[in-house]
């Protein structure tokens, strides 16, 4: 027999999600008349939210893992994979944002997350998240 100092105690399960959090995305494009997107879910605290939007050639893909810290704020694992699609003819560019990215937001308080550059011309996509805590 092995001494009880070997054995080790199993796992503890994780703790059931208590809290949702809601999540809206806003993705603007300058290429497309500064067209925005808005992408909106509920997850549970600690757990992960995904949406798959697609329209060929264009998409928008969302992944989400928030997690509620004690004093209110949340930290936020984000994915944001976009392609506005178009036509090259008509000039609108075809290049995918594709972004991973962790923060700690405020409750309820829109925050820009992204700003990005695309290198081939003046095209500029900005992602901002609110999360809010649902009680």
């Amino acid at each position: 027999a092995l001494p009880i100092s070997a054995v080790q105690a199993p796992p503890r399960p994780e703790p059931p999600p208590t809290e949702n959090v809601k999540i809206d995305l806003t993705i603007t494009d300058s290429m497309s008349g500064a067209a925005k997107k808005t992408i909106s879910m509920l997850v549970a605290g600690g757990r992960q939210g995904r949406i798959r939007s697609t329209t060929p050639p264009g998409f928008v893909n969302v992944d989400a893992h928030p997690d509620v810290l004690r004093d209110g704020r949340i930290v936020l694992n984000l994915t944001v994979q976009y392609n506005p699609g178009g036509d090259a003819r008509e000039g609108v560019p075809q290049s995918n944002i594709d972004e991973s990215l962790t923060m700690i937001v405020a409750d309820g308080k829109p925050t820009m997350v992204s700003q990005s550059a695309d290198p081939r011309n003046e095209r500029k996509v900005t992602v901002e998240v609110t999360a809010t805590v649902v009680k």
